[in-house]
C-alpha cells in the first residue's frame, strides 16, 4: 500500500495528527483546591466543552483535508479520491488505507480514552483514601496515605433548616456528580465519523460509519466506574457521623427565643436565680466558639461549620442578653412601686387639717 510517496506523507499526517489525540485529557484532573459540586460540574463541562468539538469536527476535518491534499494529484488508479463505482473502489489500495486510518484514529481515541476514565478514578480514589475517625465536632482524626495531598476534593457546608442542621447538600449526591461528570466524558469519545465517506465524496453513502471506540458498558469504563464508586461509598459515612455529633445542639438550633423571652418577663424570679443563667448562657458561647470549628477536614469532604457556630454563638449571647434585660427591668419595676408609694405618703402629709384628730 506505501507504493508512493503521496501515501507515505498522508500516513505520516494522519499519524502526526492521531498524536495529537493522545495529548487530550477528558477530565481537568489538576484541582489544587477543594470545590463545590457546582464548581466541579462546570469546570469538568468547560473542560470537555473543548475537548468534544476537537474530537467529532476539527479532528476529523484536518485528517480529511490533509487526504484530499495529499491525493489530489494522483488522479486514476488505486489512489483515485474522485472515483465514482463501489466496486471499483473496493478492490483499491485506497480502500485499505482508509481502514488503515480508521484504526489509527480509533487506536488513538481508545488510549487516551483509557488514560483519562484512569486518571479520574485515580483522583477520586487518592481522595478517598484518608482513614477518618470522629470522635466530637472538635475532635476529627485524619490519617492519611502516604504520598497523598491530604487535600479534601469536595466542600460541604452545613445549614440550619427547619427541622435542625442539615449539609446544604447530601454526601451521597456527589456520588452523582462524579458519575455524570464521568459519562459524558465517555460519551464524548462516540460518534466520531470515519473520513473515509468525506474524502470519497463522488461516491453513494447509505450511512456514515463512526470509529468504534470504547463502550460505556464494557472493558476499562465499568471497571473503573466501579472502583471509585466503591471508594466514595467508603468516603461518605464519616460525614454522615460528623453531622451527627452535632445534634446535641438541635435545641438551641431550634430555640424559640421570642417565646422564651416572653416566659421569662412573665416569671417572678429573684435576680439572685438570673446571674447564674446569664453566666451560664455566656460561657456556652464561649464553649461554641471554641468547640465547633470553621472548617474541618474529613478526607474527601472539607466541611464549613461556620454557619452553625455563628448561630449557636449568637443564640447563646442573645438569651444572656434577654435575662440580662429582665434582671434590669425588676429594680426598676420595684423603684416604681416604692416612688407610687412615697407618692401616696406625700399627698397624705400635704393634705389640709381639719381638725385636731387630723
Amino acid at each position: 500500500m506505501l507504493t508512493t510517496g503521496e501515501v507515505i506523507t498522508a500516513s505520516v499526517k494522519v499519524l502526526s495528527e492521531c498524536n495529537k489525540v493522545l495529548e487530550l485529557g477528558l477530565f481537568a484532573l489538576d484541582l489544587t483546591k477543594t470545590v463545590s459540586h457546582e464548581d466541579f460540574q462546570q469546570m469538568q463541562a468547560t473542560h470537555l466543552g473543548q475537548v468534544t468539538p476537537f474530537l467529532r469536527e476539527h479532528w476529523p476535518a484536518s485528517i480529511k483535508n490533509l487526504v484530499r491534499t495529499s491525493f489530489k494529484d494522483i488522479g486514476k488508479g488505486w489512489f483515485n479520491v474522485r472515483e465514482t463505482r463501489e466496486d471499483v473502489y473496493g478492490e483499491s489500495k485506497l480502500q485499505r488505507f482508509f481502514r488503515m486510518v480508521a484504526l489509527r484514529m480509533q487506536d488513538s481515541v481508545v488510549f487516551m480514552a483509557e488514560a483519562s476514565l484512569t486518571g479520574f478514578a485515580d483522583l477520586i480514589v487518592e481522595r478517598c483514601e484518608h482513614e477518618v475517625t470522629v470522635v466530637s465536632a472538635a475532635d476529627v482524626r485524619l490519617t492519611s496515605p502516604a504520598g497523598s495531598s491530604g487535600l479534601g476534593l469536595f466542600s460541604l457546608e452545613i445549614v440550619v433548616t427547619e427541622q435542625g442542621l442539615a449539609y446544604r447538600v447530601p454526601p451521597s449526591h456527589y456520588k452523582e456528580v462524579v458519575l455524570g461528570v464521568y459519562s459524558r466524558g465517555v460519551s464524548s469519545t462516540l460518534g466520531i465519523a470515519q473520513v473515509e465517506k468525506y474524502v470519497m465524496d463522488q461516491m453513494f453513502w447509505s450511512d456514515t460509519p463512526m470509529l468504534q471506540t470504547i463502550h460505556p458498558a464494557e472493558g476499562i469504563v465499568p471497571e473503573q466506574q466501579a472502583r471509585f464508586l466503591a471508594a466514595m461509598d467508603k468516603a461518605i459515612p464519616p460525614a454522615e457521623a460528623y453531622l451527627a455529633t452535632l445534634a446535641q445542639y438541635h435545641e438551641y438550633v431550634l430555640f424559640d427565643e421570642p417565646a422564651f423571652a416572653a416566659k421569662y418577663a412573665a416569671d417572678e424570679r429573684p435576680i439572685a436565680e438570673m446571674v447564674p443563667e446569664v453566666k451560664r448562657h455566656l460561657q456556652l458561647a464561649n464553649e461554641m466558639e471554641q468547640i465547633i470549628p470553621l472548617r474541618v477536614s474529613l478526607g474527601l469532604f472539607n466541611v464549613s461549620c461556620a454557619a452553625v457556630r455563628k448561630l449557636l454563638v449568637e443564640r447563646h449571647t442573645s438569651l444572656a442578653n434577654i435575662i440580662l434585660k429582665r434582671m434590669s427591668a425588676a429594680p426598676m419595676a420595684t423603684s416604681k412601686q416604692i416612688m407610687a408609694a412615697f407618692g401616696d405618703t406625700m399627698r397624705n402629709l400635704n393634705k389640709p387639717m381639719i381638725t385636731i384628730e387630723d
